[in-house]
């Protein structure tokens, strides 16, 4: 029974997990995009 909780208990879990760690990376990646674009526009306006 405890093993039958744990795994519908994760279920419900683990989709948000997976939604925050979705958001995180999301936020992570357009920063570095974000300061890639500051670094490289100055180069491609020459």
């Amino acid at each position: 029974p405890d093993n039958e909780l744990l795994s519908s208990g994760e279920i419900f879990v683990f989709p948000a997990r997976l939604g925050a760690a979705f958001v995180v990376i999301k936020n992570v990646f357009e920063t570095i995009l974000n300061g890639y674009w500051v670094i490289v526009r100055p180069f491609l306006t020459k």
